[in-house]
């Protein structure tokens, strides 16, 4: 199974689970969404006390239901809010706070935005970006519904701007062990949930994560208590690069579920 093959996978697993667990909020179905979920408001809100969010004079946040109330507090705060277009097909649309005074609640939706904002092609570098995200995970790693937006939303950001630091606002569930990722997919910085805030490790601490491990039976057989953690430490969460599973992997070699990383095969793994 390849990396595009395991993404659409973890989508499928979180969106049937919200559903499945109530905790998607309309607009119902949630497939092929970035989920609206309970609590995303508590989740906004608990993003309003981050120092990244005080400081900023300028956001940018993308145009799904789950951060709607994250532009509305943008707007009430007087910060400028810098929204994409739904698929980017309008562009970018700014909303300057002072001409929707009174009206932050409409101007914050997809139809009040175009009513009240400007379509733009130039714009004030935002001091934060806010994206939503279908999962994501303590590495950074974001998973978004698929149609790649969100990473073409913050790497145009980038190229005008420099770094700027992103968030994400999603909920407890949507925060999994490992994302699939390929090396062209944009990182957050912040992840909040309803319940809390994580920090993201800088690039040059970060520990690394095998890409293929969300998906290698080495994660299977270490959750079954089946296999050390030395090999997980070592290979899957360290020096995967050497991992002959990873090799062959990367050049779409057969191998069986039983090889170790460093290429043993291990009779007893089953």
């Amino acid at each position: 199974m390849n990396v595009a093959s395991k993404k659409q996978q973890l989508r499928e697993t979180i969106w049937k689970e919200m559903e499945r667990s109530r905790i998607a909020v309309f607009p119902l179905p949630c497939r092929g969404r970035i989920p609206n979920f309970k609590g995303a408001e508590i989740a906004a809100e608990r993003l309003r006390q981050l120092e990244d969010w005080k400081k900023a004079k300028v956001v940018f946040v993308n145009p799904d239901s789950p951060q709607r109330k994250v532009r509305e507090n943008a707007l009430r705060e007087e910060k400028t809010l810098i929204m994409a277009s739904p698929r980017l097909r309008k562009g970018f649309i700014l909303i300057n706070p002072a001409h929707v005074k009174e009206k932050e609640h409409f101007a914050s939706t997809m139809k009040g935005a175009f009513k009240h904002g400007v379509e733009v092609n130039n714009f004030p570098k935002p001091n934060l970006i806010v994206q939503g995200s279908v999962a994501v995970d303590t590495h950074g790693h974001r998973l978004g519904k698929g149609h790649g937006y969100g990473d073409v939303e913050i790497k145009t950001l980038k190229r005008r701007f420099g770094v700027v630091p992103v968030a994400t606002t999603v909920h407890d569930i949507q925060v999994v062990e490992a994302v699939p990722f390929e090396e062209k997919d944009e990182k957050v910085s912040v992840i909040v949930t309803p319940t809390r805030v994580i920090r993201v490790s800088s690039c040059s601490e970060m520990k690394k994560i095998c890409k293929w491990y969300v998906a290698c039976p080495m994660k299977r057989f270490y959750e079954e208590g089946k296999l050390e953690r030395k090999w997980i430490e070592e290979y899957c969460m360290g020096d995967y690069i050497h991992c002959v599973r990873y090799k062959l992997e990367e050049a779409g070699t057969p191998h069986p579920d039983n090889m170790l990383p460093n290429g043993e095969i291990m009779k007893s793994l089953k």
